[in-house]
Formats: C-alpha cells, structure tokens, sequence
C-alpha cells in the first residue's frame, strides 16, 4: 500500500467484489474506460459490451434579427 487512498480503493473494491458475488441478479458496471476498472474485476465478467464514445455535437449558432 503507497498511503491511505490504496488502503481505502482496497476497502472499496472487497465490498464491490462481496457484494457482487453474494447476489444472484445480474449486476451491471458502467465505467468511464476500461482502464479504470480494477484487475482483480475483470475475471469476473461475463460480458464486456465496449460502448462508443458520444462525439459532442456542434450547436449552430442561430441569428435573429
């Protein structure tokens, strides 16, 4: 552990994991990138469905006169 922040990630993540395993529903993770799902998830997928990223859509600008 480098400080207190990894202590609590791992805190998090153990609940995460526990939880997820004790239920018998489908569960569904959605994260910003795949990157910052922790390792020790990712085993646990059944499914990983890469969704695109939304290009940000231009507004025209509109005069009224």
């Amino acid at each position: 552990m480098k400080d207190s922040h990894d202590r609590y990630a791992n805190i998090e993540i153990n609940y995460l994991l526990r939880r997820s395993e004790k239920y018998a529903g489908l569960t569904i993770l959605a994260a910003g990138n795949r990157t910052g799902i922790d390792k020790r998830l990712l085993p646990r997928f059944h499914f990983i469905i890469p969704v695109p990223q939304r290009k940000k859509l231009r507004h025209k600008e509109s005069s009224t006169c």
